[in-house]
């Protein structure tokens, strides 16, 4: 199966605080400025993404 391609603007973050966007230390794919204006909530830093991908496995 293909992956799905993540849509223009489109980043990944490290969820931080359990919230509508997921739990602690799931990976979302959401819009950049949304992850930017949630700072404290979701995490955008490559490290914290390849951590809580790390998790998953």
């Amino acid at each position: 199966m293909a992956k799905e391609k993540a849509p223009a603007g489109a980043v990944k973050a490290r969820v931080l605080r359990e919230c509508d966007y997921g739990k602690c230390d799931e990976v979302v794919t959401l819009d950049g400025e949304l992850v930017a204006s949630l700072h404290g909530v979701l995490d955008a830093e490559p490290a914290a993404v390849e951590y809580a991908e790390s998790l998953a496995k």
